[in-house]
């Protein structure tokens, strides 16, 4: 059978856990079908700890990793043993003039989870660095992507967004995340009991469009009476969004707590104590309608009930365990929410439910099986 290298280049660690965790899970989906993929890792010192996944450092000498993401892989990687490349998407940079991008781009598809120029404006930090990488985007990305075999979005609209931008002629698709539902824990699911709200919401670095700013002002507007709300923000809070946070310090009835990055049992334990669960709260602030997060497919997977504030192409239709609000600057109706729960998901089977579609709808053994049949199609090389 013809041979993948699914390459992954992050030029920083940070906020990356979701990232690991998903070629992680991707990488054994592969094995577990016994499809012949090499799944790379490559950036500036974590090893990621998976057997299934190969880990490449970069290196003083292949020059600053921002803007030279791709072109020293290369030098690290065989590239001669590979049928066919997958890229996950990092961004434009000078790596279009390398050899390594001239010589393999025809056999390469590019995969992508964001529209990736309208994300770059929405970045806080100097201005002046973020039009430098915007400008490297809409250039050099955009030629990038007009000489590779194949795109792949998360979603229908992220893959037509690409295809656009760039005018590319190759061929698009989307395939949504996954999540390795086998090896997701259940919640221990204790539901609203009417007194005491616990709401989880995670990320591993929070950005503008996790919209935390949103959910304090949804809960600066809401009037819990007699109920005591705990809010969990689970992952890593930049300095500039804790005076946000803070403003609910003195809000009666609402606690907050900052556990900060939490993996492992320590974030099941979270998710235990949780009855609903908040993802993405602001994905249009990035140009996006639909979206595929993983924190999503994490919650479904575990059982625990979630808000959704975007479309998600694995969970139309009326599903019981979700709540959906619009994505816009407006606070959310959490007393919409509290209602929710108290009749939708009032008795603990609805984590046995959420399982069940998970590993129906969303394990990723499918979906890598498919990655590697439109890869080697886009490629040439079935």
């Amino acid at each position: 059978m013809a041979r993948i290298a699914f390459i992954t280049c992050l030029s920083s660690v940070e906020g990356a856990l979701g990232v690991e965790k998903r070629m992680a899970q991707q990488a054994a989906a592969a094995r577990n079908l016994s499809l012949p993929m090499d799944f790379v890792y490559v950036n500036r010192g974590r090893k990621l700890a998976s057997g299934d996944v190969r880990f490449v450092p970069i290196r003083p000498s292949d020059g600053p990793p921002s803007l030279w993401r791709y072109g020293a892989l290369a030098r690290h990687l065989d590239l001669d043993r590979y049928d066919a490349l997958v890229l996950r998407w990092s961004g434009g940079d000078f790596s279009a003039f390398s050899a390594f991008f001239r010589e393999n781009a025809r056999r390469m598809v590019t995969e992508h989870h964001t529209k990736e120029e309208e994300e770059i404006l929405s970045r806080g930090g100097p201005a002046s660095r973020r039009m430098a990488r915007f400008g490297l985007e809409r250039i050099l990305g955009r030629r990038m992507l007009r000489s590779v075999a194949g795109i792949v979005g998360v979603t229908g609209e992220i893959a037509e967004y690409e295809k656009a931008r760039s005018g590319s002629r190759a061929p698009a698709i989307f395939i949504t995340n996954g999540i390795a539902t086998r090896a997701i824990p259940a919640v221990d699911y204790r539901p609203f009991d009417g007194k005491n709200l616990c709401i989880l919401f995670p990320a591993a670095h929070f950005s503008a469009w996790h919209g935390l700013d949103r959910v304090v002002e949804s809960l600066l507007a809401f009037d819990p009476g007699p109920l005591n709300v705990t809010l969990m923000i689970a992952g890593l809070v930049p300095e500039a969004m804790l005076p946000v946070v803070d403003r609910l310090r003195g809000k009666k009835g609402v606690n907050v707590e900052l556990p900060g990055m939490v993996q492992g049992r320590d974030f099941d334990a979270l998710c235990d104590r949780a009855q609903v669960g908040l993802s993405s709260m602001a994905m249009h602030r990035v140009g996006l309608k639909e979206a595929c997060v993983l924190k999503t497919r994490d919650f479904a997977a575990r059982g625990l009930p979630f808000v959704l504030a975007y479309d998600d192409p694995d969970f139309r239709g009326d599903l019981d365990f979700l709540f959906r609000v619009p994505s816009e600057e407006k606070p959310m109706d959490f007393s919409r929410l509290v209602e929710f729960l108290q009749t939708r998901c009032a008795t603990p089977d609805v984590t046995e439910r959420m399982r069940a579609f998970a590993a129906q709808n969303l394990d990723w053994d499918a979906k890598v099986a498919r990655l590697y049949e439109f890869t080697l199609q886009a490629a040439g090389k079935e």
